[in-house]
């Protein structure tokens, strides 16, 4: 799944530097965590959440920047 690499607060863009790939238990995970295989999707999009390093992203702390 994709982490954050930095901490990231509401309004930061998603890039390919402040993002990480990490494992996670199976019984962790929902369809709404970023995958690194849809990495490239996710670039671009804006935080709307706060996350610390090494914490889990999903659809919920972010949207497309308009």
């Amino acid at each position: 799944m994709i982490v954050a690499k930095q901490s990231l607060s509401p309004g930061d863009v998603l890039t390919r530097e402040n993002l990480a790939i990490s494992k996670v238990p199976d019984d962790f995970f929902d369809d709404s965590m970023f995958v690194p295989e849809r990495g490239p999707d996710r670039e671009g999009l804006g935080m709307t959440q706060t996350r610390a390093p090494g914490q889990a992203l999903s659809t919920a702390h972010s949207r497309r920047s308009e």
